[in-house]
Parts: structure tokens; C-alpha cells; sequence
């Protein structure tokens, strides 16, 4: 079997009900198309930490990029939300994918989602590079907080959300990540 290059995965049409990641060369299934509380999830998250990065300039925000993790063969993974600092952001002929694992990668779990999946991305980012990982799941309405050299945390509806050292300052309360503003009072 050949296996495809970061470049020639770009480069594929992305035209059917699938979303995919390339694995060590092999074109892999990621899930079928999002759920809307996967989606809104998703964007609610990318909506906040834009609100943070965005007047502060420290970088950029984005749903659904891809990143180039290994190479030889090629692994591109596509978190569901990222941020990356400024200064790792090309000015002039951007890739379609960067090189290297965002600073944050945000997950949202999906019915299709297996742990050993979950549990292999998460490990990737983290030995790629990512200093922090946000693992979101709708249905618990937990986030899981990983990063390198520190003990895993499960935060539940009280607890509050940080941008540790990758995002100084950023503070959300979980509750506010799960909870559609069509259904509070204003």
C-alpha cells in the first residue's frame, strides 16, 4: 500500500459526509459529520477563546485545522479548535497545514469517539508539542485538563476552566461551555 504525504492529503477533495485525518499515511475515517451539540460546542469554545486571544493579539483561534504531527509516514490530525500563539503563525504563504502540534487542541467527544482513540490523540499532541489539551464531553459535561508533566484534571459544572501558562489570564466558568445563551435569562 503507498501511503499519502501530508501534501498529497491536502490536496484531496473533502467533498463527502466523512471527516478524515491522515495516520501514519493512511487515510483514516475521523467521524461522521457532527452532531449539533458537537458543533455548537465547538464553535462556543472557539467563540471564547477568540474573545481572549483576539484583543490581546497573542495568536490565532481556529475550528477544524489541520497539523502536521509526524512525518515519514505523515500523521495529520484535525482538533476540533485550536489556538496557536503569533509568533508560531507564518506571515506569508501559509501552509494548509502547520507543521508541529498546536499550543492548545481542544477535543469534543462524539458517539463515535472510542477511548483508545481519544486517549491516542491526546498522547500525540502532547508528545508533539501541545502544552495544553481540552478534552470536552457533552454528555458528562466534563472537560478534561491535560498537560505535559502534570496530573490529569476532570472539571465538572462548578469548576472553572483555565489557560494555565498557553493562555495567562483566561478564565471560564465549565458551566458557561455547555450552557446555550438561548437558554438563560439576559
Amino acid at each position: 500500500m503507498r501511503l499519502l504525504t501530508a501534501e498529497e492529503f491536502a490536496d484531496l477533495s473533502d467533498a463527502d459526509e466523512y471527516r478524515c485525518e491522515l495516520i501514519r499515511g493512511v487515510l483514516g475515517v475521523r467521524e461522521t459529520a457532527p452532531s449539533w451539540a458537537h458543533g455548537w460546542i465547538q464553535n462556543k469554545i472557539g467563540h471564547l477563546l477568540y474573545e481572549f486571544v483576539a484583543p490581546r493579539k497573542l495568536g490565532a483561534v481556529a475550528v477544524d485545522p489541520g497539523f502536521v504531527l509526524e512525518r515519514s509516514p505523515d500523521t495529520v490530525r484535525l482538533p476540533d479548535v485550536v489556538f496557536v500563539r503569533a509568533e508560531r503563525i507564518p506571515r506569508e504563504n501559509v501552509p494548509p497545514f502547520l507543521d508541529g502540534a498546536p499550543d492548545l487542541a481542544v477535543e469534543v467527544r462524539s458517539p463515535s469517539n472510542t477511548k483508545r482513540e481519544m486517549a491516542e490523540k491526546i498522547a500525540q499532541y502532547l508528545s508533539t508539542g501541545s502544552r495544553l489539551v481540552w478534552y470536552v464531553d457533552p454528555e458528562r459535561r466534563t472537560i478534561t485538563v491535560h498537560r505535559p508533566g502534570h496530573e490529569v484534571v476532570v472539571l465538572n459544572m462548578g469548576d472553572q476552566l483555565s489557560g494555565h501558562d498557553v493562555l495567562p489570564g483566561f478564565q471560564c466558568p465549565v458551566a458557561d461551555v455547555f450552557s446555550p445563551y438561548w437558554l438563560t435569562e439576559s
